[in-house]
């Protein structure tokens, strides 16, 4: 699987359980966060060499970035590069048919690259997969005490995906809503700059489905789970 290089952000999730396949764990479509101790989190976000190659390209990503908008003369309004107070793990689980996906590529702690962006002071978005030939992203919005989590499947050529059988056309990418959400996050939002925010997310999403030869279409269902670390920003307008 294909990770972003550049701006992304975060989630994760417990999962439910499935026909035949292990899944993560089983988990109840929760609205709101709760607040205190992470599983695991400092083991599984220690650095390593992942992060170190995600950081170096990273910081080639946003040195283009920086060039284009000079040569443009105009203003680069997004956050600071700083790859250690932005990142998460993720762990994805792909069921095809009814079925744990071998040919998936479903990911185990996998590092990626991570965002928090603070929206007119009352709401943060974070993001997790977005940048260059990924093959996947994931949105998560907190509001208030309240949280969504989405996953967006990604393709780059022909479209081949459907959120519902009877939509008249294919898309190279959907928005999925999930099934079953569960957040833990390590203190509670400000809805200001500069905060750090570190959380544990599961999820699962409910089936969307993907072209695969002439007129069928597999049903694809997404279990995960996410640590992750971000430094809220707001755009410079």
């Amino acid at each position: 699987m294909k990770f972003f290089t550049c701006t992304q952000i975060i989630f994760g999730i417990l999962l439910a359980v499935v026909c035949e396949a292990q899944t993560l764990d089983t988990i109840s479509r929760n609205k709101t966060y709760v607040i205190g101790p992470m599983p695991e989190f400092n083991e599984i976000m220690k650095l390593n060499k992942e992060d170190s190659k995600l950081e170096k390209n990273g910081k080639k990503v946003h040195q283009h970035i920086l060039k284009l908008h000079n040569e443009k003369g105009t203003r680069y309004n997004g956050p600071r590069y700083n790859y250690s107070n932005n990142r998460a793990r993720i762990t994805l689980e792909t069921f095809r048919n009814g079925h744990l996906s071998e040919k998936d590529n479903n990911a185990k702690d996998a590092a990626m690259h991570c965002e928090c962006e603070l929206e007119n002071n009352e709401k943060i978005t974070i993001k997790i997969g977005f940048g260059l030939s990924a093959a996947f992203a994931y949105n998560l919005t907190i509001e208030g005490d309240s949280f969504e989590t989405h996953y967006i499947p990604l393709y780059f050529g022909t479209p081949k995906f459907k959120n519902d059988l009877k939509d008249p056309i294919m898309v190279s990418s959907i928005v999925t809503l999930s099934q079953n959400q569960y957040m833990i996050l390590d203190q509670k939002p400000t809805f200001r700059e500069n905060q750090q925010i570190s959380g544990y997310i599961t999820f699962s999403s409910y089936n969307f489905y993907e072209h695969t030869s002439p007129e069928i279409f597999d049903t694809l269902r997404i279990n995960a789970k996410a640590h992750f670390t971000c430094n809220v920003f707001k755009r410079k307008y």
